[in-house]
C-alpha cells in the first residue's frame, strides 16, 4: 500500500512541477504585469475614471503613471 501513496504524491509533484515548467521566469511575470498597470492607468485617466474615499469623503481621480504629476 505504501507504494501506491508514494506514486501518487510523485504523481502530484510531477504535474505541479511540469505546470511550474509552462509558466514564465518571474522576471518576465513582473515585467508584463507592470506593463498592464501602467496601460491600466492610463486607460482609466483617460476616461476620467474617479472613486470616492469612503473615510475622507473626498473624490480621488486615477493619474497616469506616464504623467509628470
Amino acid at each position: 500500500m505504501e507504494k501506491g501513496n508514494e506514486r501518487k504524491k510523485h504523481g502530484i509533484l510531477d504535474w505541479i512541477e511540469r505546470v511550474g515548467n509552462k509558466i514564465p521566469h518571474p522576471f518576465m511575470l513582473f515585467f508584463f504585469l507592470s506593463v498592464f498597470i501602467i496601460v491600466l492607468s492610463w486607460v482609466l485617466n483617460y476616461f476620467g475614471i474617479e472613486v470616492v474615499d469612503p473615510v475622507k469623503n473626498e473624490v480621488v481621480k486615477v493619474k497616469n503613471l506616464l504623467s509628470s504629476e
